[in-house]
């Protein structure tokens, strides 16, 4: 057997002969011609009994040495019994999987934000977790890590503590979600796409300092309710803000000019109109002044009232009043706790009230308490229009700021629920059950709906009347009513 080498090969590939020239010095090995200049290396092996064969190449781009490389490495391969075929699968399997790693750390974001279902990123009223992930990862940890641009292999502890300890002490709950996060994010480093062995951030626990006890939320002394309940039912809106001096007619005319390409000055000029009514008017698109500061204080009002969270008074909707049972029956998804049944609301007299006030000015819409619109990002997030004919719900800061900025309370919304809490007991003739449900919180380490669904429909039966008993005289305490009416039992005329 002739030994292969490069003149030969070309002169071979350049006769164009079809044929095998077989390699002596690598058994397997073949130079095969098709045409002119037109060839390629293959190794044929036998395997299980049977003779395949795997191309290595079309020459000249595979010269002769790199064939006879491959074809060794294939031959050991064989001797191990194993398919060379399979094998390169494999490899260009694991190359196409590396190559498609996330290899920065936004990537690696990016890729943790679509596993969670949070890519798109959602919005605060429809995932309120997943809302705060996405923007602790925008303005904390991927600025920090050169702005998302360091590899993930290269993130150490020391920068790590760099990110955390500045905000450590100083705002000890925000520091700890974004430690809890940035941990989360290198453990599925680990675990998924396997770009690093350990988590540097699990090392650097110990060399965090302790924080300062962060404390309750700022809560208003439940002796003080009854002056905030009578200012809030007597506030007054601003005429400067919400523009009542304005008829429908010209908010009507307004629009339309507006639309046709008007300029706010000219709009201005024409309907003697201030700059902020006319871009208020043309913004929401109201052709009636919509009280918006009777809507926040009534909200305001019934997180007093219910003991429930901002969150979930601001979305209440008017499809959830069972006016049958006189409940509100609030989805367990919009709940803080996700697990159990749905949150029923026992409905006071306070309550039925507010709710009379506010459907006299909701137009039509599907929220109790209305806002008035949303910013741009938003309406294309929700896929909604400014026309919603749902309309839009309080804003998130709408409360917090008329009670802090406008009444001067140095209180949080959250700490009217430890006020509920605070007076409830001190009555010492309501059970902890009944409390603890009106807060939704977890009793005797149970959810307040007490296990099984049948013992859950059971408890909230149970307990609904002595809460509604309860929401009842913390309203009445709340509006002054203090002298409470007890109700004497009728005794029948037949009764001695």
């Amino acid at each position: 057997m002739e030994k292969l080498t490069t003149t030969k090969l070309d002169n071979l590939a350049k006769a164009g002969t079809p044929g095998r020239h077989a390699d002596p010095e690598c058994p397997g090995l073949y130079f095969k011609v098709t045409g002119v200049k037109t060839a390629s290396w293959v190794f044929r092996f036998r395997l299980f009994g049977k003779r395949p064969e795997i191309g290595l190449g079309t020459y000249p781009t595979v010269g002769l040495a790199v064939a006879r490389a491959k074809g060794r490495s294939d031959a050991k391969l064989v001797a191990d019994g194993i398919d060379p075929r399979k094998h390169r699968g494999a490899v260009q399997s694991k190359q196409k999987a590396d190559a498609a790693k996330p290899r920065t750390i936004a990537e690696l974001a990016a890729a943790y934000l679509k596993v969670k279902g949070w890519d798109p990123p959602p919005h605060y009223e429809d995932d309120n977790h997943g809302y705060s992930t996405c923007l602790r990862l925008r303005k904390h940890i991927l600025p920090a890590l050169d702005k998302g641009n360091l590899l993930v292999e290269h993130i150490d502890g020391d920068q790590i503590l760099k990110l955390i300890k500045p905000m450590w002490g100083t705002k000890p709950a925000q520091a700890r979600e974004v430690y809890h996060l940035i941990t989360e994010l290198l453990d599925y480093a680990i675990e998924v796409p396997e770009l690093i062995s350990i988590n540097p951030a699990r090392r650097i626990r110990r060399y965090l300092d302790t924080q300062p006890d962060g404390g309750r939320m700022t809560a208003l002394p439940w002796q003080q309710i009854p002056e905030l309940i009578a200012k809030l039912r007597n506030f007054q809106r601003s005429p400067r803000t919400f523009h009542p001096e304005i008829d429908t007619l010209t908010r009507i005319s307004i629009i339309a000019a507006r639309k046709r390409g008007v300029g706010i000055a000219e709009i201005c000029r024409k309907f003697n109109v201030s700059q902020g009514g006319a871009r208020y008017i043309c913004k929401t698109g109201k052709i009636s002044s919509f009280d918006t500061s009777l809507a926040i204080v009534r909200a305001i009002e019934m997180v007093i009232h219910s003991a429930l969270r901002t969150k979930e008074v601001r979305l209440m909707q008017w499809k959830e009043i069972d006016s049958r049972r006189q409940v509100l029956i609030i989805p367990r998804a919009r709940m803080k706790i996700k697990k159990g049944g749905d949150f029923d609301l026992p409905l006071t007299q306070r309550m039925i009230e507010i709710f009379a006030e506010m459907k006299a000015i909701s137009e039509g819409g599907d929220y109790i308490f209305p806002g008035e619109w949303r910013a741009n990002k938003t309406l294309t997030r929700t896929g909604k229009d400014k026309t919603d004919p749902a309309g839009f719900p309080l804003g998130s800061t709408a409360m917090i700021e008329l009670l802090q900025r406008t009444l001067e309370y140095d209180v949080t919304m959250h700490g009217f629920r430890s006020t509920f809490s605070d007076w409830a007991y001190d009555q010492k003739r309501f059970s902890v059950f009944a409390i603890e449900y009106s807060l939704d919180h977890i009793v005797h380490g149970k959810i307040s709906d007490f296990g099984s669904a049948i013992a859950g429909r059971y408890h909230r039966d149970r307990y609904l009347e002595e809460r509604r008993e309860l929401l009842e005289a913390w309203g009445n305490f709340c509006c002054g009513n203090l002298a409470e009416i007890i109700p004497l039992r009728q005794v029948p005329e037949h009764e001695p």
